[in-house]
């Protein structure tokens, strides 16, 4: 959810050059309170509580600017206080990733995007009961929601006589690659997949183990056959 809070309209003079008492000022292309979404879902054994605690200090993002867009994507590290049906307590930290499209008119690569510090707005753990023939099983999504104002600008030639030129006349022409790159975010640590032991994985995760916990997928236990009642 998109909401403007300033749109400047860029569109430089046709001058070839400003006078030599001209300033090189930075000049607002759009500016816009926006919404990102972070989002995980896990399966677990049914489960008496969660509790998540979000870690806004080591939120990681990258900016990506295409031609009228801006695209941030990044993960927040979170910790996940699972405390099973035995009570059974673990606390487990987690990246949750996002990303998040914002239209900004004008916008081009090339030019500075800033944003205002990150707030957390909501934190929503949505938990879901299945039954898998014999098996019980709990859905778990976590939904982080944070809100920024982002900042287009680009420099500018400006005089008192009205001159306005873009330092760049070009910088819109630039032709990205078809698949762009961003540097590698710092997650931090996880656990779902990498630090369950044998000690601790049975109770939210069920015998099954790791074969239980499958991050953001809907066909848990697709393939195999429902256990076998005793007949005696």
């Amino acid at each position: 959810m998109n909401k403007t809070t300033k749109n400047t309209h860029h569109s430089s003079q046709n001058r070839s050059q400003c006078p030599k008492d001209s300033l090189i000022i930075d000049s607002v292309i759009c500016s816009k309170e926006v919404q990102k979404v972070a989002q995980l879902e896990v399966f677990l054994n049914p489960l008496r509580n969660v509790e998540v605690t979000v870690h806004e200090d080591r939120i990681a993002q990258n900016i990506v600017i295409i031609k009228d867009k801006v695209i941030n994507i990044g993960v927040i590290p979170v910790t996940i206080a699972l405390t099973s049906v035995d009570n059974v307590f673990s606390e487990l930290p987690q990246g949750i990733p996002f990303q998040e499209e914002t239209e900004c008119p004008g916008v081009c690569p090339g030019d500075t995007v800033t944003e205002l510090p990150l707030q957390v707005e909501a934190v929503i753990i949505q938990r879901i009961r299945h039954n898998i023939g014999d098996i019980e099983l709990e859905r778990v999504i976590f939904k982080v929601i944070i809100r920024t104002t982002i900042t287009a600008t680009r420099p500018v030639i400006k005089s008192k006589d009205g001159c306005f030129i873009d330092v760049n006349k070009d910088r819109c022409e630039i032709q990205l690659p078809s698949t762009i790159q961003p540097p590698i975010l710092l997650g931090g640590p996880v656990s779902f997949l990498s630090s369950f032991s044998s000690e601790n994985v049975s109770p939210f995760v069920g015998s099954e183990g790791l074969n239980s916990l499958i991050p953001q997928r809907n066909e848990i236990l697709k393939d195999q056959n429902p256990p076998e009642k005793d007949k005696t």
